[in-house]
């Protein structure tokens, strides 16, 4: 499942970025600015949190969903590779089968 990890990161950013270049152009003084900053930083990162803690539920109930309606009609949904326990793909077979082949054909000749 891939869920939205760096979301509330950006949205702090992007916030941070924006009043600070609002504030720049109203020329705040520098200890207020960073006062400020700091607050819309951790302001928005807490909301930032949040809106991503719901996305990730939408996305868990619509994979629950799609389970559901998969067994209802008797199909197999297959899991991504990336849960795999020695982190290589199950690609690799069918590159051992096209080497076979090649071997194969090399011989013939």
């Amino acid at each position: 499942m891939k869920k939205v990890k760096l979301l509330a990161p950006f949205v702090a950013l992007l916030a941070g970025a924006v009043s600070l270049f609002i504030m720049l152009n109203f020329e705040y003084r520098l200890n207020d600015l960073l006062l400020y900053l700091l607050a819309i930083i951790v302001i928005f990162y807490i909301l930032g949190v949040m809106i991503q803690g719901r996305i990730n539920k939408f996305i868990e109930k619509n994979e629950e969903l799609e389970k559901q309606r998969a067994e209802e009609e008797g199909t197999v949904i297959e899991k991504e590779n990336s849960d795999s326990e020695d982190g290589e793909s199950d690609d690799d077979s069918t590159e051992d089968e096209e080497s076979d082949d090649e071997s194969d054909a090399f011989r013939m000749r």
